[in-house]
């Protein structure tokens, strides 16, 4: 992928990117769950561990400790030949010593210091290089599989920042399965589980899940995006009934909050049902959650009934969405 800048012969003769010390193994690549299935058949002898909820593995650094030269080494590295994963090498090694970090909520773009052929290039080139298409590679792979998105390091030069549109937009993407480490992502780290007074559900559990929205004509799972970034969840049921379309989930993640992003979300849910030749839309709502109350009826729906159940949800209904839609559009 660095072609451009930087040499296959001068990556054989230096390696330095499959070695780690005591201090860097936090560096250890990200693989994703796709690229661990397909190792896992070609390579069992490569053992990999989970890194939590995010989705992403590592390799079991652990095991490849050399007590010699006191580091860890790759355990996919051949003295001899190098790398053998072949087409199987994680992002993290295809761009290094690119990193993509977060800093302060932000991502950027950084460079590692110990790659010494690429670390005394002018800056210009470095930047260049990202300017060329490879930072929108970088950062789209990023908010696909955000595992792979490290907490940033003082002393890392950082190259490019993700840019911020003045003027973003709000639009719904269907789940894929490559969506899947977000959504697992998002759900554990917005408190989702809390509120439901569930448990926090791990990959295999939205694999799990995944399988059943896609036989389940009534459920439609959608990413929520601003701009290019992707910002939350929404979930659509009812929409076989042809009756009442319930939006049924819509988590946005904390840091992109406050942005009116829930109600875009919701006009675009009320398109959906619309375009399925649904009427009326529904959600029920926490009685303690004042702010997605108050999201409710800007948007025009109505409590139901003033008598709160024993789960404490309320239902929020809004009907003659056709009639509605085009009279605020």
């Amino acid at each position: 992928m660095l072609k451009n800048i930087l040499s296959n012969e001068t990556c054989a003769k230096c390696r330095m990117c499959c070695i780690f010390d005591k201090y860097d193994v936090w560096e250890t690549p990200v693989i994703t769950r796709e690229l661990y299935t397909k190792i896992s058949a070609e390579r069992p002898d490569l053992k990999m561990v989970s890194r939590g909820n995010g989705g992403g593995y590592v390799f079991n650094m652990e095991d490849c400790w050399d007590e010699d030269r006191e580091l860890y080494i790759c355990p996919a590295l051949d003295p001899d030949k190098g790398c053998t994963l072949g087409d199987c090498k994680p992002f993290d090694c295809r761009i290094w010593p690119y990193r993509v970090m977060d800093l302060g909520g932000t991502r950027v773009i950084s460079i590692a210091s110990v790659c010494p052929d690429l670390y005394k290039k002018p800056l210009n080139v470095l930047v260049e290089e990202l300017d060329n298409g490879l930072g929108d590679i970088i950062f789209a792979e990023a908010a696909k599989n955000p595992a792979i998105v490290k907490p940033y390091e003082q002393g890392y030069p950082i190259l490019k920042v993700r840019s911020e549109l003045c003027s973003r937009k709000v639009r719904l993407a269907e789940v894929t399965r490559s969506d899947l480490p977000y959504l697992c992502e998002l759900y554990n780290r917005a408190g989702i589980p809390d509120d439901l007074g569930a448990g926090k559900l791990d990959i295999d559990d939205w694999d799990e899940a995944f399988e059943q929205w896609r036989e389940d004509g009534d459920e439609e799972n959608y990413i929520v995006y601003y701009g290019s970034d992707p910002a939350g969840w929404v979930k659509l049921s009812g929409l076989e009934s042809g009756d009442c379309g319930y939006i049924s989930m819509l988590v946005i993640a904390p840091e992109y909050r406050g942005l009116g992003i829930s109600r875009e979300c919701i006009g675009l849910a009320e398109e959906i049902f619309i375009e399925k030749g649904i009427n009326t839309a529904a959600m029920h709502i926490s009685t303690s959650n004042t702010a997605a109350e108050k999201c409710c009826i800007s948007c025009g729906y109505t409590l139901v009934s003033e008598d709160t159940p024993d789960d404490g949800n309320v239902m929020y209904i809004k009907e003659d969405l056709n009639e509605n839609y085009r009279t605020l559009s």
